[in-house]
């Protein structure tokens, strides 16, 4: 079965709050985003499918 990981990272990125504004980009097993929160405003976060869930670093912001 095919995972579109991309598109199950973006739903998850919602579900925590974040505004998510476009893709930017993939390397290897990270995925890049530019997303929005009440609390920190515009950044950057790249997020990867971790063994016990979704790692998360905010890289820009």
């Amino acid at each position: 079965m095919f995972n579109d990981w991309k598109e199950e990272i973006q739903a998850h990125l919602i579900k925590e709050g974040y505004s998510v504004r476009e893709f930017l980009g993939e390397s290897r097993s990270w995925y890049y985003f530019r997303v929005n929160s009440s609390w920190i405003g515009d950044h950057i976060v790249k997020v990867q499918n971790g063994f016990l869930g979704y790692l998360k670093e905010r890289v820009s912001g």
